[in-house]
């Protein structure tokens, strides 16, 4: 019970499922489980790997999930008490100094939630479309390849496709896509940044356009259709409640 992690506290019937002990390479395989964005936070909080382990454990793999964990710090320690374990009043210091690490963690995760919530609402106010940060692309990737396998960054669609993607989905609106602007990840590095006002005369920074040239040959085809194929993909495993994807 070094690290503070939830199943190694005191008290804890035998059979409850909070008191099996993971392994090392357990640890290992339920932190791997956690999004990069979710993991990231809770690094940046500097919450043990046991810890971390002990979250993705019970289930809280996304930042949406961890955040909607509760309402309130109070929400988080009595949920923290009831699915790990960790006790904030009579547990030991590195149990409370643990939870003070989550909540800390939580308020991070929720700030960064109400923001992108903010960003998004006001990118459909004023019909621009939807930015995708590098970590929400980074996720979408990992995920894929846990599933089918590494990418070469030839073959992962490029922020600018996902972006595009996104903002489909989100219209209920899907366009065909003219083969000169499927851009890859290395293709997209390439893109200009320019400046776009808002309807409240803010500036935001936005990608320019950037168009590749038409597929010469069968293979330079199918490496495009590979392209296309990988954006959806990785659109439903972001979205797996889409009933058209």
């Amino acid at each position: 019970m070094g690290d503070g992690g939830g199943r190694r506290g005191p008290g804890l019937a035998v059979g409850d499922p909070r008191a099996r002990v993971l392994t090392p390479d357990e640890q290992t395989e339920y932190v791997g489980a956690l999004s990069p964005e979710l993991r990231a936070i809770l690094a940046s909080t500097r919450v043990t790997k046991g810890v971390m382990a002990d979250l993705s454990y019970a289930g809280y793999r996304e930042v949406g999930t961890f955040v909607n964990i509760g309402d309130s710090k109070g929400d988080i320690r009595a949920a923290l008490l009831r699915n790990l374990g960790l006790d904030h009043v009579r547990g030991t210091a590195v149990q409370q100094v643990a939870v003070a690490q989550v909540v800390s963690a939580w308020e991070a995760a929720k700030v960064r939630a109400e923001a992108r919530a903010a960003a998004d609402a006001e990118a459909a106010a004023a019909r621009m479309p939807r930015v995708m940060g590098t970590g929400e692309w980074q996720q979408a990737r990992t995920q894929f390849e846990a599933i089918f396998g590494v990418l070469k960054d030839s073959e992962a669609p490029g922020l600018p496709l996902m972006e595009k993607r996104v903002q489909e989905d989100s219209d209920e609106d899907f366009q065909a896509d003219k083969l000169s602007e499927v851009l890859n990840k290395e293709q997209a590095a390439a893109e200009p940044l320019t400046l776009q006002a808002t309807r409240a005369g803010d500036l935001r920074v936005r990608r320019g356009n950037v168009t590749v040239p038409m597929p010469k040959d069968p293979e330079a085809f199918r490496r495009v259709l590979k392209v296309l194929s990988v954006s959806y993909v990785w659109l439903r495993i972001k979205n797996p409640a889409v009933f058209h994807l």
